[in-house]
């Protein structure tokens, strides 16, 4: 038995494709030769025969209705009905009409006399005034139609009058003509001249013009029915040979292909399910074998046993993965990663569905200070720390992850609103009453801020929205003076609109680029004793719809990063009006200053275009101690820079974030503003009323001045000059306005 060596598949494939296409072109070439040849010979003259047809039936129906005509002239009852039309109407539908004189395709008559008036006017049938041409052709709704017109005259030559004819083109000329290249069943008319007609009539000069104005459409021929049996005979001859040698080709690639690939797929589909396979045979002698599948057979089972050994060490790696990429190395809980994965899967589970969700968004209060005081492994530490006592009340179906940073959040399911609440809190106290003092040595309070949404599966469109819901409310906690959980409300979120409204974003934008829009306000802080009071200097922005206020504006700026550009832009108007003389002399101004500002040089290049008005006003610059506390070393070193060129520096805010009297103590600072919810305790007879008072006195007596922020009553006011405040500023002392009142 002959036994053919392997080859490559292409080479079958290359040789039975080749004799496809040169058979296939063959006969297709000879089609196509058959077909044009023939095609053109008969069109061409199947189209001047239909032309000379129609030129010739023109005169011929053109002659034959002159002739009608003729005789209708000449006939005595047509000379009588002119000399005495008395009985005109009669005779013209009953004796003229319905005689065989006339021709079925005559669609009408009309006799005129010697002035050319017709004797019964019938203005929907024909002229009323006999027309100036013989031959006149109109298209009519049932057709088109011929209007033939010639003189009675009496045996002396007289004339006596006029006679016209109307006859229909469209039975004209299939009646007196026999048509064998041309088909006039649809007969349509076109002025070969494009000439006006005159009253929707147009005049014929006889039959060639007559027949120029007949579109000729060639009816099929005997030829065009031999060239469709030739084509059909050619494509049928194709086919036959397209099957014939398609299942020569099929049989082979069955042969060559299909069958040696269905073991390989089978085999391949076996490994894959993880199932022991034996190694694939050698196909038998007899059969056409391809290189490159025996490569494959052979490349598999040498590859085998190798895979198999391989899968459980590929199953231990891919568990590995899974945990290096879900999994925080620091405390073990699960990462961003698995948060994002983890989260839609819970949409898709609870949409729809009456199940309460919850998210809570839980960050360190100035976890940077602890990092920079006590070293990053002591801030490890707390991370830890705090991770384990936010577990410790957590339910079977909730879940805890770290997000990055001091960042953690918790999945709550099956709870309600204040279920979700009140697991916050217990987290909070369970952070917050850990030592961390005896644990680490950390001697500043460890305190967390959190921020919670709430939603129910059955409404999937605030479902999607809790991640961003709850982050507004953390970032709510995290404000100075703040509560430190925060429950998300629809007020937070129109807050929060600021963020995403075009207009606030456009004001912003173009204060920063044109230093367009800014109107700055001033507040007053008024002196309580001997020293001198000044004004705290206030950004406002306007637009064509009005004022923004500072809610809307510095959400935008914190969500775009624009704090230190906006303090430029601030500083840039400012230097503006104490140059065109806007602030009088002698009068005081401070100004707010972002912390993440101080180290950047245009910032401080921008603070010394204010140096020259430091002789004779006073220059306040506020800065929060949450700003101080970040980078302590660096922002007390510029600012004792500040400090010696003439500026006064003012620690604002004082009790709203990590500070204490130790760090005031290094602190580079010579105003103290108490924030707004330490001046009102004040008003409280408990033990935080007094130890506001007792910290108040200490400031007060280590030689710093002290601003009480938010004195809206008079009661207040009291306790605070009983205080020792040197000043005050609020509502009850003035409301920030866009003029400068000097008292």
């Amino acid at each position: 038995m002959i036994r053919l060596p392997p080859l490559p598949s292409h080479v079958y494939l290359l040789f039975f494709i080749a004799l496809a296409l040169v058979a296939s072109g063959g006969i297709g070439g000879w089609m196509l030769e058959r077909m044009g040849e023939v095609k053109r010979v008969a069109t061409e003259s199947n189209r001047e025969a239909a032309a000379q047809e129609v030129k010739r039936a023109a005169a011929v129906t053109l002659n034959a209705l002159e002739r009608q005509l003729t005789n209708l002239t000449r006939w005595d009852e047509t000379r009588q009905q002119l000399a005495d039309p008395t009985y005109y109407g009669y005779w013209r539908e009953n004796r003229a009409l319905k005689v065989e004189r006339l021709a079925p395709f005559v669609l009408d008559l009309e006799l005129y006399d010697v002035d050319g008036e017709a004797l019964e006017a019938h203005p929907a049938r024909m002229p009323e005034q006999l027309p100036a041409g013989q031959l006149l052709l109109r298209r009519e709704t049932e057709g088109p139609a011929l209007y033939l017109f010639a003189p009675v005259r009496l045996d002396d030559g007289r004339v006596i009058g006029h006679a016209g004819l109307k006859a229909g083109l469209s039975a004209a000329l299939p009646a007196l003509n026999r048509f064998r290249h041309a088909d006039v069943g649809r007969l349509t008319l076109i002025d070969p001249e494009g000439r006006p007609a005159s009253d929707g009539w147009w005049s014929l000069d006889g039959a060639d013009e007559l027949a120029r104005w007949i579109v000729v459409r060639p009816q099929p021929l005997p030829e065009t029915v031999a060239l469709e049996r030739v084509m059909r005979e050619t494509v049928g001859q194709l086919v036959v040979a397209a099957l014939l040698l398609g299942s020569l080709y099929y049989l082979l690639v069955v042969r060559l292909l299909q069958r040696p690939l269905s073991l390989l797929a089978n085999h391949i589909d076996t490994l894959r399910r993880g199932r022991g396979a034996s190694p694939l045979p050698a196909p038998p002698d007899w059969s056409l074998r391809l290189s490159e599948l025996e490569a494959v057979r052979r490349s598999l089972n040498d590859y085998q046993e190798e895979l198999d050994a391989a899968q459980v060490s590929i199953r231990q790696k891919n568990r590995e993965l899974w945990e290096l990429s879900h999994r925080d190395p620091l405390t073990g809980l699960r990462n961003r990663t698995a948060y994002n994965e983890e989260w839609k899967s819970l949409l898709a589970l609870v949409r729809g569905r009456p199940v309460g969700v919850g998210v809570i968004l839980v960050d360190g209060d100035h976890f940077r200070a602890i990092n920079d005081s006590y070293g990053h492994a002591v801030g490890d530490e707390v991370i830890r720390i705090a991770a384990r006592c936010l577990a410790k009340k957590l339910g079977d179906e909730d879940r805890l992850y770290r997000l990055g940073g001091d960042e953690f959040a918790i999945r709550l399911v099956g709870v309600t609103a204040e279920e979700a609440e009140e697991r916050a809190r217990t987290c909070q106290v369970l952070v917050g009453e850990y030592d961390f003092k005896e644990a680490l040595g950390i001697k500043e309070p460890v305190r967390f801020s959190a921020g919670l949404a709430h939603a129910e599966g059955s409404r999937p469109e605030e479902l999607v929205l809790l991640h961003k819901r709850a982050d507004i409310a953390m970032y709510q906690a995290k404000r100075p003076g703040g509560a430190k959980i925060v429950r998300y409300t629809p007020e937070l979120g129109e807050g929060a609109e600021a963020t995403v409204s075009s207009r606030y974003v456009h004001a912003v934008y173009r204060a920063i680029e044109r230093g367009e829009g800014f109107q700055l306000h001033y507040q007053s802080v008024v002196a309580l004793g001997e020293g001198e009071g000044y004004h705290e200097v206030l950004a406002r922005l306007r637009d064509d719809d009005g004022l923004i206020s500072p809610a809307h504006i510095f959400p935008v700026v914190v969500a775009e990063g624009l704090e230190t550009e906006f303090d430029l832009a601030v500083l840039g108007e400012l230097i503006g009006l104490l140059g065109r003389g806007a602030v009088p002399a002698g009068a005081g101004l401070s100004v707010n200053l972002d912390g993440t500002s101080l180290t950047e040089p245009r910032i401080h290049e921008r603070l010394l275009g204010l140096e020259p008005f430091l002789a004779d006003r006073k220059l306040v610059l506020e800065v929060t101690e949450t700003a101080l506390i970040a980078d302590l070393k660096e922002a007390s070193k510029i600012l004792q820079g500040l400090r010696e060129r003439g500026f006064t520096i003012a620690l604002d805010d004082f009790g709203s974030g990590y500070s204490s009297l130790r760090y005031l103590s290094t602190m580079p600072v010579d105003v103290v503003k108490f924030d707004i919810a330490m001046v009102r305790d004040l008003e409280r007879d408990d033990g935080q009323g007094r130890i506001t008072e007792t910290v108040a006195r200490m400031i007060l007596e280590a030689g710093y001045q002290l601003v009480a922020e938010g004195v809206e009553t008079e009661a207040l006011m009291t306790r605070v000059r009983a205080t020792g405040f040197t000043h005050a500023q609020g509502y009850l002392l003035g409301r920030p306005s866009p003029t400068l009142l000097l008292k």
